[in-house]
């Protein structure tokens, strides 16, 4: 299931990045990558910023590696499902069968019992259905949450990238005037457009999983009533 922690996707990092400023003025510089040994040169008191980013960074890579591991998770989960849809459609087949048999008998007791057994099963086998569109559901969401986690490491590299700059930049390092302001902060703002648009799919994605898991969760509860379980 898609737990509540994963589903506040409107917090964490990318929230966090935003915090950041993207000021700045273009110039006819193309280059806009800092390299990291420049920071070398840079008192230790004046790369704050710099920490802050990197730790930015390393949060968005940790979530990332995290929202592959439960892609993972819900794709295993999705053939257990599956499993459980075929071990039940093989149920529901044995049921018509011993209906129809009972069907050639005169036994009313035989065949009211035949009959309550099929109910059953086919209550059974939707809410089995249901459950292995829910999953299928999941694995969708968790999908898309890769791709979020993957835009986010990206908006967060490309604000490490610019918090160098700038620090560069209050150092008087002559290094900051080869590199082109603006292309640094247009970076940062198109990582951002790129994660909030994986973002926006994450939250339709979530919401179609809630709406097939509450389909399930009613076809369960039904079949629970008939004697039988959906999982």
């Amino acid at each position: 299931m898609f737990q509540a922690s994963g589903r506040k996707v409107l917090g964490g990092v990318l929230a966090a990045t935003l915090l950041l400023g993207s000021g700045g003025c273009s110039s006819s510089r193309s280059n806009a990558k800092v390299d990291e040994s420049w920071m070398a040169r840079v008192p230790t008191s004046d790369m704050e910023d710099v920490r802050q980013a990197q730790v930015v960074v390393n949060t968005a890579e940790e979530n990332l590696t995290r929202a592959k591991v439960a892609h993972q998770d819900s794709k295993e989960e999705l053939k257990v499902a599956k499993e459980r849809e075929k071990i039940t459609n093989q149920q529901q087949k044995v049921a018509q069968k011993a209906l129809e048999l009972g069907n050639t008998t005169d036994r009313s007791q035989d065949v009211t019992r035949a009959q309550n057994e099929l109910q059953q099963a086919e209550e059974n086998m939707t809410a089995a259905r249901a459950e292995t569109e829910w999953k299928e559901k999941a694995v969708t969401t968790r999908e898309s949450m890769v791709k979020m986690r993957e835009r986010e490491v990206d908006v967060a590299k490309a604000q490490l990238n610019q918090a160098r700059y700038r620090t560069l930049e209050r150092n008087g390092d002559a290094r900051a005037e080869k590199l082109d302001s603006g292309k640094v902060n247009d970076e940062v703002a198109k990582a951002r457009a790129e994660a909030t648009k994986e973002q926006d799919r994450v939250n339709m994605n979530v919401k179609l999983e809630r709406q097939a898991e509450a389909r399930w969760k009613q076809a369960d509860t039904k079949a629970r009533s008939y004697g039988g379980s959906g999982r």
